[in-house]
């Protein structure tokens, strides 16, 4: 019993932070200022939209606040901030080709008014 209790201890310290450690706002926040940096490199940011710098800077600071407000240390900002990059880096393409906004897991059109 003792080993089982030290193999689940040892095995929640090094599992992989996930998305469900942050409020929904923060979830929201990282996935807009993800997917708004990667279609401005993409090149396909829309340019009748505001500003991307400065839309995706009050997104960043909404997620930091939720990852402040997780407890998450750097290791697992860090990890977590790339999880959403290889998420969007799969379903960006689809979308920008396709159009079909199911594409993606959340709505694009609400991350350009923060």
């Amino acid at each position: 019993m003792r080993k089982w209790v030290i193999g689940v201890f040892v095995a929640a310290l090094v599992a992989p932070v996930s998305a469900q450690e942050i409020s929904a706002e923060g979830d929201q926040a990282l996935w807009c200022a993800t997917a708004l940096t990667m279609i401005d490199q993409m090149g396909a940011y829309p340019p009748e939209a505001a500003d991307v710098v400065a839309v995706t800077r009050v997104w960043y600071r909404k997620a930091f606040a939720a990852f402040d407000a997780a407890g998450l240390d750097d290791a697992e900002a860090d990890m977590l901030t790339q999880s959403y990059i290889d998420e969007l880096g799969m379903q960006l393409p689809d979308y920008l080709i396709s159009g079909d906004p199911d594409a993606l897991r959340l709505d694009i059109n609400a991350c350009f008014e923060p």
